[in-house]
């Protein structure tokens, strides 16, 4: 993990200037902090001289622990929003169909195995066939919708928002429809209290023309 190696890099770097400005020796700092990495630092502020104005409270060993307790839980804090910002952008990077099923199992799945991931492809080739949206466009209102009804207190599926949203047959006059007027649509009808399957028959009465 690359981002490891950065924090290690850093933290010689300031190490390497705090010594500097103090006038001490940092070479054997440096290298127990490449051995050693981050277990060096708080070892290293509480060992490190004082300069004019600056104090250190209680015997060096309860400032080291101190030092290191803070220390880590900073470092696990920037691991873990770094680490999430990580795993978001590989998830972005992933095929459309392979992210909705992520978020829609709500964590990594195997692509090439899982049933979601190729239910989700057949979707966005279906739908793009009757709905002037490109898969994208569709993938991002599903994504729409879902988040707004969860907001509203629908818990819904993402998978299910879009399979009814496929089932409704159009008039064979070779017109494609708006994806994002329809899901909106079942998305009010489902808020005021009806049914996944009557939401769909409601809209497939609207796309008869009923």
């Amino acid at each position: 993990m690359y981002y490891l190696l950065l924090i290690h890099i850093l933290l010689i770097v300031w190490l390497s200037i705090d010594g500097l400005g103090r006038r001490i020796n940092i070479i054997p700092w440096i290298m127990g902090t490449m051995i050693l990495g981050p277990v060096i630092l708080p070892y290293y502020i509480s060992r490190r001289p004082l300069k004019a104005g600056e104090s250190r409270e209680g015997r060096w060993a309860a400032c080291f622990f101190k030092c290191l307790a803070v220390f880590w839980a900073l470092m696990w804090a920037a691991i873990g929003i770094w680490g999430g910002k990580l795993y978001t952008e590989a998830v972005k990077n992933e095929a459309l169909e392979y992210r909705l099923a992520v978020i829609s199992s709500k964590g990594r799945i195997c692509e090439n195995s899982n049933e979601t991931v190729t239910r989700f492809r057949s979707l966005l080739e279906q739908l793009s066939e009757n709905y002037i949206e490109d898969p994208r466009q569709l993938a991002n209102i599903s994504l729409i919708t879902h988040k707004k009804m969860k907001e509203r207190g629908m818990d819904v599926s993402l998978l299910n928002i879009m399979e009814g949203l496929n089932q409704i047959m159009w008039p064979e006059d070779g017109k494609k429809r708006s994806y994002s007027e329809y899901a909106f649509a079942y998305s009010n009808l489902r808020c005021k209290g009806i049914s996944h399957s009557e939401a769909i028959d409601d809209l497939q009465a609207i796309a008869n023309g009923y």
